[in-house]
């Protein structure tokens, strides 16, 4: 997850300071630019929808399937999260704008942290699909 955002970040910054560097960010690229942003924004609306979409489920008993399914959504969540940087990437490439890539970089980092799959959230979830079947502790088996 980060470490995509930190390659992209070193990628940037190296072509950044070549001395062939343009900055062609007045060559009507605008309309394009507009769609780009407005993808990335909706990113984080669209997570939300497509995180809480994939997490409904019945009650379950068991703590495998859920535990894959947290996992499934985990990296689905975090490849969307990915597609404000990529299409910053995309213009500083094609435009040489690494203020876009920038911002847009800041809304992944944004829905990155936003969306990171913390233990007590796991934990939530699965209690309530296992309902009082919860137990704490190491699972015999």
């Amino acid at each position: 997850m980060l470490v995509g955002l930190v390659v992209f970040l070193v990628i940037v910054e190296v072509f950044k300071r070549s001395p062939d560097f343009v900055d062609r960010s007045g060559d009507g690229f605008e309309t394009l630019r507009i769609v780009f942003y407005v993808v990335a924004i909706s990113m984080v609306f669209v997570i939300n929808l497509v995180h809480g979409f994939m997490l409904k489920a019945e009650k379950s008993d068991d703590i495998a399937a859920i535990a894959e399914k947290l996992t499934t959504v985990s990296i689905i969540v975090s490849a969307m999260a990915e597609t404000p940087l990529v299409l910053g990437f995309v213009m500083f490439m094609l435009w040489g704008t690494y203020t876009d890539f920038y911002i847009l970089g800041f809304v992944t980092l944004y829905l990155m942290l936003r969306h990171f799959p913390f233990y007590g959230q796991w934990e939530k979830f699965a209690k309530q699909r296992m309902g009082g079947k919860w137990q704490t502790g190491p699972v015999s088996g």
